[in-house]
């Protein structure tokens, strides 16, 4: 029992090493006046994971290494 138990810990600790999660932060910008865009949406794309930028236009999420972020803002 207590082997299963050892063995279980051991298992779930593994996934996340192996996960390859990064934070990534970054600003949300208009081209032409550089102002950063206040509370777009930034979604990592299939899943639920998401956030809104600041009045800064800047954000932070947490991604796996091979996914995609979806940038989302009404009036753009």
């Amino acid at each position: 029992m207590l082997k299963n138990i050892f063995l279980s810990i051991i298992v779930l600790l593994s996934v996340n090493i192996f996960s390859q999660s990064n934070k990534i932060t970054g600003t949300i910008k208009d081209d032409v006046t550089g102002l950063g865009i206040p509370f777009a949406t930034i979604q990592v794309k299939n899943t639920e994971k998401g956030t809104t930028s600041d009045i800064d236009g800047k954000f932070s999420i947490v991604a796996e290494t091979n996914q995609v972020l979806v940038i989302k803002m009404v009036g753009y």
